[in-house]
């Protein structure tokens, strides 16, 4: 069954609230969904920074002392601005309320926590797929992965990650005709996707 909103902004006040850690980072993409999941989670009671694009979300993010700042706390941070450049391998979950738009956004938003210097033994990142649309746009980011770790050799994370449940891979085509720009696969890198992930669209 396809999620509204609210509820799939009230499925990551549920996982924020499970998190053994207690901390964390959560990734939107939209200002509305971002809104909606600080009013939520205030509700809720949970200790929570918004971090929307600006120098003062920056500045807490980044300038001196921002691990005791964003410690016990879950930042809500718009991709944008922060999935990029910032040093918060002190956190070790993640969530992405909105999938990342793009393979490029994937690899580096992940790398705020999965860098060096991570302590924890693994990094946790839930995905809130809710919906065909995002189980497509999922699949677009695993088919250029694949692309990219096959024509430049340089490592994904997205493909290194173990996966519970796994995610649901469309063919290229399958992706273009929904309206994604996914990278045509050779015949190798097909062959690559499916023996990485094993399942495939019916």
């Amino acid at each position: 069954k396809d999620q509204t909103p609210i509820e799939r902004e009230g499925a990551a006040i549920k996982l924020m609230k499970e998190s053994e850690a207690g901390e964390g980072i959560v990734f939107y993409h939209h200002q509305t969904a971002g809104s909606w999941l600080v009013e939520l989670a205030t509700a809720a009671g949970l200790p929570i920074v918004h971090c929307p694009s600006g120098k003062a979300a920056n500045d807490f993010l980044t300038s001196s002392g921002a691990e005791s700042r964003c410690r016990g706390k879950w930042l809500i941070c718009s991709i944008s601005a922060h999935g990029t450049g910032k040093n918060l391998q002190f956190l070790s979950d993640q969530i992405y309320l909105q999938i990342p738009h793009n393979e490029m956004t994937a690899q580096q938003s992940i790398g705020r926590t999965h860098r060096m210097g991570q302590d924890a033994d693994q990094v946790t990142i839930y995905t809130m797929v809710s919906n065909e649309q995002d189980e497509m746009i999922l699949a677009s980011l695993l088919n250029d992965a694949i692309y990219v770790l096959e024509t430049t050799q340089s490592s994904r994370k997205v493909l290194q990650a173990t996966w519970n449940p796994m995610p649901t891979i469309y063919g290229t085509h399958q992706l273009n005709r929904a309206g994604l720009q996914s990278k045509i696969l050779t015949a190798k890198q097909q062959l690559m996707l499916a023996d990485r992930f094993g399942r495939s669209s019916s």
